[in-house]
């Protein structure tokens, strides 16, 4: 049976059995894995270290023959429960990591994924604005994905898409004004938003994206893994009962 140690990022943690718990991790280097914890051993103790978005060094045994791994030793690296005070921010996070769980296969290595997801806590944690992380992650989750249309050229015609006017069809893809009648337009703070979003990190961007963007972000998520996002909702009802940035 052999024993790996990895960074991993918790993505969700629930009951198995008397004093148990199956963890779900996102590894650097192995994608998701999911692991039987019974009393991991760790210098930060294994129940504390391995709480949702936890940040942590894992030491585990694979086996071919079993659909679990085994956590052996865990040490924490960084908690985020400091997020769980500011609620916006933590449902935001819940989101960035319900989209890593979803769009990264089990035992197939996803780097960058991996990163999204790390800056996306740290930039919770700096105080960027939750609906621009949420978009951040969206829009990037899908192009890593393959997934997100080209924005910079139409759909339909192939010709250069202004930046000032920007039309997205669902059956198409980003579209010009011409070809776009049956689509949706997009906002001029949503296309500022997605230009910079696409060539800059979170932290550094000056545009909110506008709800009809994370909208079409959402239906093409849902679209490909054919079910709803189930943290967004609830990311979106925060919002609405606390308006502004965290």
């Amino acid at each position: 049976m052999p024993v790996v140690t990895e960074e991993a990022i918790v993505l969700t943690r629930y009951p198995f059995r008397e004093r148990s718990a199956v963890v779900v991790l996102l590894t650097r280097h192995r994608g998701v894995i999911r692991a039987l914890a019974r009393q991991a051993k760790g210098k930060a103790g294994g129940g504390s270290a391995l709480e949702p978005l936890a940040q942590v060094t894992v030491t585990l045994y694979l086996s071919p023959r079993r659909e679990l791994a085994t956590v052996n030793e865990v040490e924490l690296r960084h908690s985020c429960m400091a997020l769980a005070g500011r609620p916006a921010a933590w449902a935001a996070a819940l989101v960035a990591a319900e989209l890593a769980l979803e769009f990264c296969p089990p035992g197939t290595s996803q780097e960058a994924l991996f990163r999204l997801l790390e800056r996306t806590v740290a930039w919770l944690e700096q105080g960027v604005e939750p609906r621009v992380v949420v978009g951040y992650a969206l829009l990037w989750t899908l192009k890593l994905a393959g997934v997100l249309p080209d924005p910079s050229t139409c759909a339909r015609c192939r010709t250069p898409l202004a930046e000032e006017q920007l039309v997205f069809v669902p059956t198409e893809g980003f579209c010009c004004a011409g070809h776009g009648a049956a689509g949706v337009s997009l906002s001029l703070a949503s296309i500022s938003f997605l230009h910079q979003a696409l060539r800059r990190p979170a932290d550094r961007l000056t545009a909110v994206p506008g709800p009809e963007l994370v909208g079409l972000l959402r239906s093409l998520a849902q679209q490909f893994l054919e079910k709803p996002l189930r943290s967004l909702p609830v990311f979106e009802r925060l919002q609405g009962a606390t308006p502004g940035p965290c």
